[in-house]
């Protein structure tokens, strides 16, 4: 009878601990954040996002809803970051060569992944991300913070840039094709090609000289 009693004890003591982490996973983390600490993570103008050692995101702001167009009114919490529609396209296909998850495997900070987010494969925003493991104060990664910055603004003037500087070549040849022939024609007899009266003056005072 002890043997049975023991055996069923350990039995529901797994399977109420399977229960438990299974419904402790699904709860809101963020409802145990104070509301001033999540009020200041909307301060922030950078998407904010803090997310286990799964991937699972924990804490998130505003601004970060706001780049992957997300409507306020949908939970993140407690979904895996990779996952969520708007940004798993951009990602590696493989988990763990995202870039929180690599800092975290790595224990170092990772910073200027680029992610380009694109609509109907139309480049749509471009995010630099940067992610910060997070210890417990002994070596064990618990997680990481991450900030997604919108960088489209930027690439696109460094885009007109190069383009206004591929001009500025083009005409930089030109010009020099120009005055090539310009050349040609203050020196040259146009029906025979021969040198004219100046350009023979210039050749006889330099070797006169």
């Amino acid at each position: 009878l002890l043997l049975v009693v023991i055996a069923v004890g350990g039995i529901c003591f797994v399977a109420f601990s399977l229960y438990l982490r299974r419904v402790l996973s699904h709860l809101d983390p963020s409802s145990v954040v104070p509301a001033r600490i999540r009020q200041a993570f909307d301060v922030f103008s950078s998407g904010i996002v803090v997310v286990d050692r799964r991937g699972a995101i924990l804490l998130v702001n505003e601004r970060f809803a706001a780049l992957l167009g997300i409507p306020g009114d949908i939970p993140l919490t407690g979904q895996v970051l990779g996952t969520l529609p708007a940004l798993s396209p951009a990602l590696p296909a493989t988990s763990s060569n995202h870039p929180w998850m690599l800092a975290m495997d790595s224990q170092e900070t990772l910073t200027g992944a680029r992610l380009d987010l694109s609509a109907d494969g139309i480049s749509r925003r471009r995010l630099l991300v940067n992610s910060a493991p997070i210890d417990d104060g002994e070596g064990r990664i618990r997680g990481c913070l991450i900030s997604f910055e919108d960088i489209t603004a930027i690439i696109v003037l460094n885009e007109q840039l190069e383009r206004y500087n591929e001009d500025l070549r083009r005409s930089k040849r030109d010009i020099e094709v120009m005055n090539v022939e310009l050349q040609r024609l203050a020196t040259r007899d146009p029906l025979t090609g021969a040198f004219n009266r100046r350009a023979l003056f210039e050749r006889f005072e330099a070797l006169i000289e």
